[in-house]
This record gives structure tokens, C-alpha cells and sequence, in this order.
């Protein structure tokens, strides 16, 4: 069994966290924006099993949320309903999530 617990950070001070970690990766700081942004979507989607590039994933993603959104998925095109569907890609440890989320609904910047 684990004798150590796992590090937490209050949500008080988890935009000075991230500002911390980002101030250590120098070399990307110009790539990122300054805003400390939350947001509470989810990709609805599906994990890729077998290997593909990254293009091909968001290809793939983009696909997914246009025939949903336009209604294919269901056999007919019903047109855009609801709020927006944005395409999604999603890759950490060697694995990819593909699909989309919904147009922000909760987003908190600081």
C-alpha cells in the first residue's frame, strides 16, 4: 500500500501553480497565452486504439462533431441545433481521445 499521498493544490492557488510550472518550460513560454483559464468541458468522443498521427486525429474529430452536429449520425440532416460542437483531440501518455465538446459553458479566467 502507498505511504505517500498524492500532491494537492487548493483551486486558491492553482493559477500560481500553473504560472510556476509554466515559467519553467522557458522555451514555450511565447506559445502560450497569459490567462489562466478554466473550463469545465469534456471530449465526448472515443479513444483511438491503434496508432494514428496526430493530423489524422483531428480530422477524424472534426468529422465526428460536423455529422453530429449536423444530425448524420442519426440518419438525417436535422441541422445545426443546441449550442455548437467544437471538434476535439486529446493526447496524454500515449493515448488520443477524439471527438468534440460543446461550446464553452463555464469558462473562468483570471
Amino acid at each position: 500500500m502507498p505511504t505517500t499521498r498524492a500532491m494537492t493544490v487548493s483551486s486558491r492557488h492553482l493559477s500560481t501553480a500553473v504560472a510556476a510550472a509554466v515559467d519553467k518550460v522557458k522555451a514555450h513560454n511565447e506559445s502560450l497565452g497569459k490567462d489562466f483559464i478554466i473550463n469545465n468541458n469534456f471530449i465526448m468522443g472515443r479513444w483511438i486504439i491503434k496508432d494514428m498521427a496526430l493530423k489524422d486525429a483531428v480530422g477524424l474529430a472534426e468529422h465526428i462533431a460536423h455529422a453530429v452536429q449536423a444530425g448524420e449520425a442519426m440518419g438525417a440532416a436535422k441541422g445545426p441545433a443546441g449550442p455548437g460542437l467544437r471538434p476535439a483531440v486529446m493526447a496524454s501518455g500515449g493515448h488520443i481521445i477524439c471527438g468534440f465538446i460543446l461550446d464553452p459553458q463555464v469558462a473562468l479566467l483570471e
